[in-house]
């Protein structure tokens, strides 16, 4: 299943790529959703989440009441214009997911940045993974988008 999602932030591509490498935002992000226990780790242009949250009822039977999972971003370089392009990877500890795609990074022509995720999910449980992956991916969507709310705070904060 594709997920898609695009964030505008008013800022420079410089200071949004800072804020996505910053364990406070990625914290941030973490305390929005509940997560119950966390690693933030950030070296060099990656950055590392492990976490766990509890689990959406439909999977509890899979995973228990906590879902564990990784997501790990790896950002390029930056472009002469401060774009960069990443990768980036989801996985959930006990449950067969394989989640993969890109993240960009870019200035667009009125001044702002623009983030946007492309990501495949796929749930490989026979029977019901493709039920669990469009039960999942509102939820994945989810935080995604949230990355707006707290990514301008975050900004806001940074004066």
């Amino acid at each position: 299943m594709e997920i898609n999602s695009r964030q505008t932030y008013t800022a420079s591509p410089d200071q949004v790529f800072s804020m996505m490498t910053d364990p406070a935002y990625l914290n941030a992000l973490c305390d929005r959703f509940g997560v119950t226990e966390r690693t933030v780790t950030v070296e060099g242009n990656t950055s590392t989440v492990r976490m766990a949250m509890p689990a959406p009822s439909q999977v509890q039977k899979f995973v228990g009441a906590s879902m564990p999972m990784t997501q790990v971003i790896t950002w390029g370089e930056p472009a002469a214009d401060g774009s960069r392009t990443g990768t980036l990877t989801m996985n959930v500890e006990k449950m067969p997911v394989d989640a993969r795609g890109t993240a960009t990074l870019r200035s667009t022509p009125s001044g702002t940045t623009e983030v946007t995720y492309q990501m495949d999910m796929n749930v490989k449980i026979p029977l019901v993974g493709k039920k669990l992956e469009k039960e999942a991916a509102p939820m994945v969507q989810k935080v995604f988008d949230a990355q707006q709310s707290v990514g301008e705070q975050y900004l806001s904060q940074q004066g």
